[in-house]
C-alpha cells in the first residue's frame, strides 16, 4: 500500500486534473481505515472528474464509495456521531438515486431509508420518494420501485400507488410492480383500480396463490362498503371462492431473483408441492420485449419435488432487453 501511494502521488506531479490518482488513493485510505483521507480524496475524485462523460463512471464509483462508507461508518456508531454521520451519509447516497444504473438507483434508497432511521427522523422518510414522485421519468426502473417499497413502509398507500403507477406504465410486464400496485390500490381501498391491474399479475405468474388472495382482498374492501343484502352475500361469495383457490391450489411457484444487467438474464424461483405426493414439474417460461414480444423461451424440470417440500430453479440466458417475463400455468 506504501508503495501504491507513492507512485499514485508521483503521478500527480504528471497530471493533478486526472481522476484516476485520486482514486487510487481513496482506495489505499478505505484499506487503511483513514476515513478522513477517503473523504478528501474521493472529493477530489468527482471535482476532477467534472461534467466530463469519458470520467462518468469513476466519479459515479468515488460517489459510491463516500456514501456507502459513510453507511458503514453510522451503523457501527453510537449516540450523537451515529447521528451526524447518518446525516452526512444522507447527503451522500441523495445524488446517486437518480443513477442510470439500476441497481445502484436502488441501493441508494435503500439506504436513505435506514440512514433516516438511524438519524431518528423516519417521520421524514417521504422526503426520499418525493422528488421521485414530482419528476418519475427521470428515475431508473429499480429506483421507482424501491421508492414504492418505501412509501408502503411508511404506510402512505396512495403515494405508493403513484410510484408503482410509474413503473407498471413504463413496463407493463414487471411482476413486481404490478404486484405491488394491486396491494397498493388495495391498501388504499381502491377496490376497482385493483382488479384489472391482479388480472394481468395472473396472466404472467398463474401459479402463485398469493395473486389469488389478492382477488379475495379485494372483495374484503368492498364489503366495508356499504351495499344492500344481495349484494353482500354476492361479494362473500366470491370472497370465499378466491380464499379457497387459494388456499386449495396444489402447487406454488415463487421468485426470489430476476436480474438483468450487461451479462444476460438471471432468474431464480422455486416450486412448492403442496400435495401428498412427490411430483416433478415442467415450466415453460417466455421472456419479454418492451412491447410484449416474446425474446426466447426457456423449458425447465424442477424435481422430484417431496410432497409438501420445495426445491429451486435457476434460468440464465444472455440475452438482454428482457422486460419481464410469464409461465405457462402448470396444471
Amino acid at each position: 500500500l506504501d508503495s501504491a501511494e507513492i507512485y499514485a502521488k508521483r503521478s500527480l506531479t504528471l497530471d493533478r486534473k486526472s481522476p484516476y490518482p485520486y482514486t487510487v488513493l481513496a482506495s489505499i485510505a478505505r484499506k487503511k481505515s483513514d476515513y478522513a483521507a477517503l473523504t478528501e480524496y474521493s472529493k477530489q475524485v468527482i471535482a476532477a472528474s467534472g461534467a466530463d462523460t469519458l470520467y462518468a463512471d469513476v466519479k459515479e464509483r468515488a460517489m459510491y464509495e463516500l456514501a456507502s462508507t459513510g453507511s458503514e461508518r453510522a451503523s457501527k456508531a453510537t449516540g450523537a456521531e451515529k447521528k451526524q454521520l447518518a446525516r452526512d451519509a444522507i447527503a451522500a447516497w441523495m445524488p446517486l438515486v437518480n443513477s442510470k444504473d439500476d441497481v445502484q438507483g436502488t441501493v441508494a434508497l435503500n439506504n436513505l431509508q435506514k440512514m433516516y432511521i438511524a438519524v431518528g427522523d423516519s417521520a421524514q422518510l417521504n422526503k426520499i420518494y418525493a422528488p421521485i414522485i414530482a419528476s418519475p421519468a427521470s428515475y431508473s426502473e429499480g429506483a421507482l420501485l424501491q421508492a414504492g417499497v418505501i412509501a408502503s413502509q411508511f404506510k402512505r398507500p396512495d403515494d405508493a400507488a403513484i410510484l408503482f403507477e410509474a413503473v407498471a406504465n413504463r413496463n407493463p410486464y414487471s411482476r413486481d410492480a404490478l404486484n405491488n400496485l394491486a396491494a397498493s390500490y388495495l391498501q388504499a381501498g381502491e377496490t376497482e383500480k385493483a382488479g384489472p391491474v391482479i388480472d394481468k399479475l395472473v396472466m404472467l405468474d398463474p401459479n402463485n396463490p398469493e395473486n389469488y388472495m389478492l382477488y379475495a382482498y379485494q372483495y374484503v374492501g368492498k364489503l366495508k362498503k356499504k351495499s344492500d343484502v344481495k349484494t353482500t352475500k354476492l361479494y362473500n361469495d366470491s370472497l370465499m371462492v378466491w380464499n379457497t383457490k387459494s388456499e386449495k391450489m396444489p402447487v406454488k411457484v415463487s421468485f426470489s431473483e430476476f436480474s438483468r444487467n450487461s451479462e444476460g438474464t438471471t432468474l431464480t424461483g422455486s416450486v412448492e408441492n403442496r400435495s401428498t405426493a412427490a411430483k416433478t414439474y415442467s415450466l415453460v417460461f417466455e421472456f419479454l420485449g418492451p412491447k410484449g414480444e416474446v425474446l426466447f423461451t426457456e423449458p425447465v424440470s424442477v424435481g422430484p419435488v417431496p410432497a409438501k417440500g420445495t426445491k429451486e430453479f435457476t434460468i440464465k440466458n444472455a440475452k438482454q432487453g428482457v422486460a419481464g417475463y410469464r409461465y405457462k400455468p402448470i396444471t
